[in-house]
């Protein structure tokens, strides 16, 4: 008993001492005029994908957030999948995550056909890489979030 007592108190005293670091939604302006404002905090940059595809340089390595209309190309990869996020105007930002197919979580897969289909936009968030290509991190459809990193238990049914 003793001793799962100083381990509980150890694992309570880890969690106080290693906090994570608090998400804020800010836009681009206001993270470069302030960038004191948001040291130690995980930022997360709104943005719409005018701004991104007319300056991607200024977005360019950071995580963003963009609201858009889904295309899917119908390939698929082995490795990863991903779509297009297009505005009305038709400018498009390619949304990929990769090592998906491994071990693949369906649900995302499902709302975004579900969102092409009734013409309904989706919320994204990642990282935006060179070539105009976000990494994903999650996606929003309808009020419900799916982490596109989430990889579901396995099991493994024996044949005899």
């Amino acid at each position: 008993m003793k001793k799962y007592l100083v381990c509980l108190i150890g694992f309570l005293l880890f969690l106080t001492l290693s906090r994570c670091a608090p998400i804020v939604k800010t836009d681009l302006k206001s993270f470069q005029e302030n960038p004191e404002k948001y040291k130690g905090k995980e930022v997360i940059i709104t943005a719409d994908i005018k701004s991104v595809v007319g300056d991607p340089k200024a977005y360019r390595g950071k995580n963003i957030e963009l609201t858009g209309y889904v295309k899917l190309d119908g390939f698929r990869r082995t490795k990863d999948w991903g779509f297009l996020l297009e505005d009305k105007e038709g400018r498009s930002i390619l949304c990929n995550e990769r090592e998906y197919r491994v071990t693949s979580w369906i649900m995302p897969v499902i709302a975004l056909r579900r969102a092409e289909k009734e013409n309904k936009q989706v919320t994204v968030e990642g990282k935006l890489l060179k070539n105009l290509e976000i990494e994903l991190d999650w996606i929003e459809y309808e009020g419900q979030h799916y982490d596109t990193d989430f990889k579901p238990p396995q099991f493994w049914v024996p044949f005899f």
